[in-house]
């Protein structure tokens, strides 16, 4: 190959690294600053994303699965949660570990005191929540196990006093997971 041009080849790129570089300084190419459009670093550039952050939210457990009887009972409770989400590359898909505490109201009757209250009444209980949830762009999927401890003097009578429950809940994210507030969604 002719030196020329070679030489000529190496001028040419040479030249043309410099009339993108945002220095005009030709002295050291080695450190080099672009000025590109906003348009072409969309099109190039991949967002940071981290791998783990912390996550916190409020969730509410309208229904709960008791193992020990096998039943299904309507104690709703209002936790707040805290926890560690794994994220993506893409941010499309996150999973998070979380764990909480929350307040409830708890239905005491004949059926869950083993006959020992008569007439039915709600009481306070506190809640201590732990599971996962999914989330794939703005759909979430929760799987949470938790145990509840009455605030009455029935506690010794209540027979889920302190024992596990489990609850499943799908959610839609009405806001940008970053925080800023994004389009709201209308349910319909």
């Amino acid at each position: 190959m002719d030196t020329n041009l070679l030489n000529k080849k190496q001028t040419l790129y040479a030249q043309r690294i410099l009339s993108i570089n945002y220095r005009d300084d030709s002295s050291d190419l080695a450190i080099r600053y672009f000025r590109i459009s906003k348009k072409e670093l969309d099109r190039w550039a991949k967002p940071l994303t981290t791998r783990f952050e912390p996550t916190y939210g409020t969730m509410t457990f309208p229904l709960k699965y008791r193992p020990q009887r096998g039943k299904v009972t309507k104690d709703l409770t209002l936790s707040g949660l805290g926890g560690i989400q794994f994220n993506t590359p893409t941010r499309a898909l996150s999973i998070s570990l979380m764990a909480g505490v929350g307040i409830s109201a708890v239905t005491l009757d004949s059926a869950n005191t083993d006959a020992n209250i008569l007439s039915s009444r709600e009481v306070g209980a506190v809640s201590l929540p732990i599971g996962l949830v999914v989330q794939w762009q703005r759909l979430q999927v929760g799987l949470m196990v938790g145990w509840d401890w009455l605030l009455s003097a029935n506690e010794e009578r209540w027979v889920y006093h302190g024992r596990s429950w489990l609850s499943a809940g799908i959610g839609l994210s009405l806001f940008k997971s970053d925080g800023q507030a994004g389009d709201r969604e209308e349910l319909h």
